[in-house]
């Protein structure tokens, strides 16, 4: 079942930036801060923290975009289409 997940993952992140590299011949991909974005929301037992369940999918989500996968894939495929990634 993990295989089968991960393997979804990688297809997506394939086929989105193919897709992207082979429509355009200068990609700027954002620098995203992923580890404060999947910061824990709990807190602590002197001050909870808030919607810690919605925080939770909201961390799996943003952990499951793989953007640093996306990005190398972007640089490469888009060197092999002669376009650049800045």
């Amino acid at each position: 079942m993990h295989s089968q997940i991960a393997n979804t993952r990688k297809d997506f992140v394939h086929k989105s930036s193919n897709d992207i590299s082979k429509n355009h011949a200068i990609v700027f991909v954002e620098d995203l801060p992923v580890k404060s974005m999947s910061a824990s929301s709990t807190g602590t037992k002197a001050k909870p923290g808030k919607r810690g369940a919605q925080k939770s999918g909201l961390n799996r989500s943003i952990l499951d975009a793989s953007p640093f996968e996306l990005r190398r894939q972007l640089q490469y495929k888009t060197q092999w289409n002669s376009g650049s990634v800045p």
